[in-house]
């Protein structure tokens, strides 16, 4: 029998080619980032202060969300993730002592030239408190009003309905200690030990007196955002994302205006 032996070429361009499809394979589906000693370490603490230990022993650096980091300075946070799109002060009402918050809101796009695009708009909204130039609170999916004209009778559609959504899985603030927007509502177990208590109508979770909140989807039980500040005043005080949408003749989303109140 006659065995004839491939051209080294050959085996070459196999080899790349296989090469290729592998790093093809990788890139195609990205596995989420390993957990990293700080991660870890981060995770313990958490877990500690919600079975009981006082907040105020997790370390600083585990109060993040992406890129920033509560007691960062306002400039420094726009310097990571950009200037807001509307801000406003506002006075505490809650029992405590008084306090003004600087609160700003920022707005990530899924689109990527314009926000509003063939009609529709895809974006994260993020509300930030400071206190005195100082970030106490992060909230990453804030309840928000959607102002716009009403269409005429007969325009109105599905579509021109329910244009704007406001949680996209988008921008930089989707991952607090290890969890990320999207997760299962149950996946918070494995990093703080226990479930949360939830409001009645099952779409916001709380660790307190661990200042930590957690938007949710009721009817998936997903995740949608989370809040975390340094005390309970600064986690529920309020300040509304305001969306103005505006439309043309044909009652076409064309534009976005956003206003805090």
């Amino acid at each position: 029998m006659l065995v004839t032996r491939p051209r080294s070429d050959s085996v070459k361009t196999v080899a790349i080619l296989l090469a290729l499809l592998t790093a093809a394979s990788a890139a195609a589906a990205p596995p989420r980032q390993p957990t990293s000693p700080d991660d870890a370490l981060c995770r313990i603490q958490f877990k500690s202060a919600v079975a009981g230990r006082p907040a105020a022993d997790i370390a600083a650096p585990c109060w993040r969300i992406g890129p920033i980091a509560l007691g960062m300075r306002e400039a420094a946070v726009e310097q990571r993730i950009g200037r807001p799109v509307a801000t406003t002060d506002r006075s505490t009402t809650m029992p405590g002592p008084h306090r003004v918050f600087h609160a700003t809101l920022h707005a990530f796009s899924a689109m990527p030239d314009a926000p509003v695009q063939n009609g529709r708009a895809r974006l994260r909204l993020t509300k930030l408190l400071y206190d005195d130039g100082t970030l106490v609170a992060i909230d990453t999916a804030p309840g928000a009003r959607i102002d716009g004209f009403a269409c005429p009778v007969g325009a109105t559609s599905s579509a021109t309905a329910n244009n704007v959504e406001i949680d996209a899985r988008t921008g930089p603030l989707l991952r607090f200690a290890t969890v990320e927007a999207g997760d299962p509502l149950a996946s918070l177990g494995r990093v703080f030990g226990k479930p949360p208590l939830g409001n009645r109508s099952r779409d916001w979770f709380t660790y307190l007196p661990v200042p930590i909140g957690v938007a949710v989807d009721p009817d998936r039980a997903a995740i949608l955002g989370f809040t975390i500040a340094t005390d309970d005043q600064a986690l529920t005080s309020a300040a509304l994302p305001i969306v103005h949408l505006q439309r043309d003749a044909a009652c076409s989303l064309i534009a976005i205006q956003f206003a805090l109140r």
